[in-house]
């Protein structure tokens, strides 16, 4: 049975069929100005030049590609910039894949992989190399998916057969020479020798361990449910296995949807563009589908979606704190991170900036970014010298 809802004038009525299990939320706007991040000039209707893509990494840390500056822009916790690198393409991102602090970037004629500094590993132009294999133009590719462990990058050409480079780099003769077929492929990663966490199947579906590859944030599968996105139609598709129902839900009207992606907890999030009032609004469509799964992320990971619940007032900008305990000043906004000392209970510390919330041995605070203050000492009675900074974890300052 098939249900539409057209979400124009009640987006949050309750009493139709589905709409308890779907929740639409606005989570934040943005005015559409050239001052502003995100921009987007009505140029016409099919432009990619212009505009912004938005992706989440395996950490629920969100990003916006900006189109015009051709910019990727890093944000905290409050969906508030912090940091920018210049990305060299003309044209928007169809395909997006992190691989621990990596990015791995496809737009159907290139496909490149970089770090968060900037710094690139590798760019193919495949576009190029399929032009010079047939002899002609117009051999755009459709998805791609690069495999680290084995150093190997996929992509579909044409329809849905599986090509591959093996060994990518920034060598063009190389890669066509490490240029493999759709036939030369299923063969490579069905011998079971060179890779055997990778399979094909009959249709052509790439496998990772046993779980479908999607290539981008079109589609998730759980035992349950299926979910896919049609971006023309600006619908999402819920398919219920147990029910064989389903639900095509839409962004509301007068918005025109920029770009969407798909959050590792299970929600989706739209980007839209309101022409009347020039604003842009980013929205969630909530996991309900998969609500155990939902929640059991959560729970292990700390995103703007529920931080405030985990914040706590004890930190804040500029505020001068003393260390309760002997207390590890880090690199970074995790317990991961490289260790810089160890400061001595009683030291003393400026607060310079707030993290990242969490909650650690049931204590729920920020990770702060701090300054350390006169007469600083580490764990073994070694000086600290004055104004060294680094993060560690709030719930330790009193």
């Amino acid at each position: 049975m098939k249900k539409t809802f057209m979400f124009i004038t009640f987006l949050f009525i309750s009493t139709f069929l589905w709409c308890q299990n779907v929740e639409l939320k606005k989570i934040k706007q943005f005015k559409n100005d050239k001052t502003s991040v995100y921009i987007r000039e009505e140029v016409n209707p099919q432009d990619d030049i212009t505009g912004n893509d938005i992706f989440f990494d395996a950490d629920g840390n969100f990003m916006i590609y900006q189109r015009d500056k051709k910019l990727m822009l890093f944000t905290n916790k409050n969906l508030e910039i912090e940091t920018q690198i210049k990305i060299n393409t003309d044209t928007s991102l169809q395909t997006f894949q992190t691989i621990e602090n990596n990015i791995f970037m496809g737009n159907h004629t290139e496909a490149f992989y970089f770090n968060k500094n900037g710094s690139e590993f590798f760019r193919i132009n495949i576009y190029s190399i399929l032009n010079k294999l047939n002899g002609g133009d117009g051999n755009w590719f459709n998805d791609c998916y690069y495999d680290e462990e084995k150093d190997i990058l996929f992509f579909t050409y044409p329809h849905n057969s599986v090509n591959s480079i093996v060994n990518p780099s920034f060598d063009e003769v190389q890669n066509q020479k490490n240029f493999r077929n759709a036939e030369e492929t299923r063969e490579l990663l069905n011998n079971g020798n060179y890779a055997p966490h990778l399979t094909l199947n009959s249709n052509n579906g790439l496998y990772i361990d046993g779980v479908r590859c999607r290539w981008n944030a079109t589609a998730y599968e759980t035992t349950d449910y299926v979910i896919t996105l049609n971006n023309k139609c600006k619908t999402i598709r819920i398919f219920d296995r147990k029910e064989s129902e389903v639900l095509n839900y839409t962004i509301p009207e007068n918005e025109t949807e920029e770009s969407i992606t798909y959050h590792p907890n299970g929600d989706w999030y739209f980007l839209t563009i309101n022409w009347t009032t020039d604003t842009h609004t980013l929205w969630r469509i909530k996991n309900t589908w998969d609500s155990q799964w939902r929640e059991q992320w959560n729970k292990e990971h700390i995103n703007f979606d529920n931080q405030d619940s985990a914040s706590s007032t004890n930190v804040a900008v500029s505020k001068v704190m003393t260390c309760n305990d002997n207390l590890r000043l880090r690199s970074q906004e995790a317990t991961s991170s490289n260790v810089i000392t160890t400061m001595q209970k009683g030291t003393k510390v400026k607060i310079l900036k707030l993290g990242k919330a969490e909650t650690i041995d049931e204590i729920s605070s920020n990770w702060v970014q701090v300054e350390v203050l006169t007469g600083a000492k580490d764990k073994d009675g070694k000086e600290i010298k004055t104004g060294t900074t680094g993060w560690c974890y709030g719930g330790y300052l009193e």
